[in-house]
């Protein structure tokens, strides 16, 4: 039966400014959309998170604008706006009023931009890893990556940085100085290099990161998360280098927090049972759902 239920499905829809946008399904129930980070991560590491949620769900894995295959022409239609109209593109695609979303790190943030916008069309969310409600967070994110990063880390990152090699090939230098730095993103190091190595070149875009990139200092959703009156579930691995728990959770009333002990920025894949524990109650609570 488990095996029915994680059969993929592909779905694909078009948006006003002319831009096809791709999602995968998993699972059957009340659809839960999954945001993957960057920007301009593909959806795909993602996977192990809708498995979790397509136990209960129909786990939607939306390939965002400039990601996967959601192409796009013209790098300049990506901004916050575009982002949130894609989200809401989506939504009415799934033939819903309102979406339950999970975010991870960036993911987590249009999550909330989405709901500062459509605060009206949100069911519940799920962030998970998320950047703060601020760019205030990037401060220290930076600072901690980069002392937790060994000198060879940061000596093969700088070399993927050389500008003519990011010339020569632009997406597999930014894969291979992102993979210099990945184990500083996890608890256990041995686990970093291990999802490191699992990168591949059309997994990331760094003109997504780039284009969305150019918004960042206008990032700001405390305001709209203040009033904000739906359930939300903050999930944040104890270690991780990007810290934005605390002040997620103190500035989302009626949200809860859960720490995943031993944990850094991808707490499923460190602590899978811990995460399955944390995020698994919350969702199936939806639409009447209990355990």
């Amino acid at each position: 039966m488990l095996a029915l239920l994680l059969l993929a499905a592909l779905s694909s829809f078009t948006t006003s400014d002319h831009v096809t946008l791709h999602y995968e399904t998993l699972g059957h129930g009340d659809p839960v959309v999954i945001l993957s980070g960057g920007p301009g991560f593909a959806v795909g590491y993602m996977k192990p998170v809708a498995d979790v949620v397509a136990r209960h769900h129909e786990a939607v894995m939306f390939e965002q604008r400039g990601t996967g295959r959601s192409a796009v022409p013209d790098y300049d239609s990506l901004t916050f706006d575009s982002a949130i109209a894609d989200l809401d593109a989506l939504r009415e695609d799934l033939k819903v009023k309102k979406l339950t979303i999970v975010g991870h790190s960036w993911g987590g943030m249009l999550a909330m931009l989405y709901a500062q916008a459509h605060p009206d069309r949100v069911e519940r969310i799920v962030l998970i890893d998320s950047g703060g409600l601020s760019i205030a967070f990037m401060e220290s994110f930076g600072k901690n990556l980069a002392a937790r990063a060994t000198a060879e880390d940061l000596d093969t990152a700088a070399y993927w940085r050389d500008p003519e090699r990011r010339k020569a090939n632009p997406r597999h230098a930014a894969i291979e100085a992102l993979r210099a730095k990945t184990p500083a993103y996890f608890y256990d190091r041995s686990k970093g290099l291990a999802f490191g190595k699992e990168l591949q070149d059309d997994g990331y875009d760094p003109r997504t990161f780039a284009a969305l990139g150019k918004s960042f200092d206008k990032y700001d959703v405390r305001e709209g998360m203040k009033k904000l009156d739906v359930p939300v579930l903050i999930i944040h691995g104890r270690n991780d280098p990007l810290i934005a728990g605390e002040e997620l959770h103190a500035g989302i009333p009626g949200s809860k927090l859960v720490w995943i002990e031993k944990a850094g920025h991808f707490p499923w894949l460190e602590q899978p049972a811990a995460f399955r524990n944390a995020i698994e109650p919350f969702l199936r609570v939806q639409r009447g759902l209990v355990q």
